[in-house]
């Protein structure tokens, strides 16, 4: 198995392109030696990284759904297939993403919509004015 080498950072000709001022152009990488085992390591950045919580300051061995942070809270979640190492989520913070909002906002409609319906009927029907 070859080694590879796979690089974050802030600018363009990264692997993982990380769009944020706390993450530096060249910030850090994820290596994988000849036997197949993955590494990340800090590439000197004022921000650091850190992995599960603990700022590296060398070379770390990577496990499966270990949370690397990048920078200030630049989350990169990652999975290591067989052929190569590819991330699968980046994300800035753990807020939640639009079409998320939208569900939620949806949803908060709805139910308001049933409680006003079920407000009216029970006041309809004088129950209310039994608890009076």
């Amino acid at each position: 198995m070859d080694a590879k080498i796979f690089l974050i950072g802030r600018d363009e000709e990264n692997d993982v392109v990380v769009p944020h001022i706390t993450v530096s152009r060249f910030h850090a990488q994820i290596f994988r030696n000849e036997i197949g085992e993955c590494f990340l390591s800090d590439l000197s950045t004022p921000y650091g990284t850190c992995v599960n919580g603990l700022r590296i300051k060398r070379d770390v061995k990577l496990k499966p759904h270990d949370k690397v942070v990048i920078g200030d809270e630049q989350v990169l979640n990652w999975i290591e297939p067989i052929l190569g190492i590819k991330h699968t989520d980046l994300k800035s913070s753990p807020e939640m993403s639009k079409s998320q909002n939208i569900f939620n906002l949806v949803i908060f409609f709805v139910l308001l919509f049933l409680f006003s319906i079920t407000g009216y009927y029970l006041y309809s029907i004088g129950i209310f004015n039994s608890l009076i």
